[in-house]
């Protein structure tokens, strides 16, 4: 998976500049409702359980799993998505956090993309 990671704290800038690379490994249960990312401290929001799959944006050549919330005490909302192409094998990843409406100090964002390849 290749893109930019934005991370922010207090409004400084706390990742690095440029596009990144990062290896994951990803599994898809068998009724393929769940999604299970590696544990990667760069993208360590991925891996939360909470990603299922969202039967409305699936199409039988996409794969699409979703998280999202808005925690009510602190206003802050949170977008994860996993899609994944079944025949081509290729994936995207995009995450957002920050307070609502548009509040960037303390806040993560990336859109990754890349390819999977299938192991038996």
């Amino acid at each position: 998976m290749n893109g930019e990671i934005f991370r922010y704290r207090d409004g400084v800038k706390q990742s690095i500049d440029g596009e990144q690379s990062i290896q994951l490994d990803i599994g898809i249960h068998e009724w393929r409702t769940h999604i299970e990312v590696s544990n990667n401290s760069l993208v360590s929001e991925l891996t939360n359980s909470e990603l299922v799959l969202n039967k409305k944006n699936t199409i039988p050549v996409e794969l699409y799993y979703q998280f999202e919330n808005i925690d009510p005490k602190t206003n802050q909302k949170i977008v994860s998505n996993i899609v994944i192409n079944t025949v081509s094998g290729d994936a995207r990843m995009f995450h957002r956090r920050w307070v609502l409406p548009s509040e960037w100090v303390n806040s993560d964002q990336y859109t990754l993309l890349g390819n999977c390849r299938k192991i038996i």
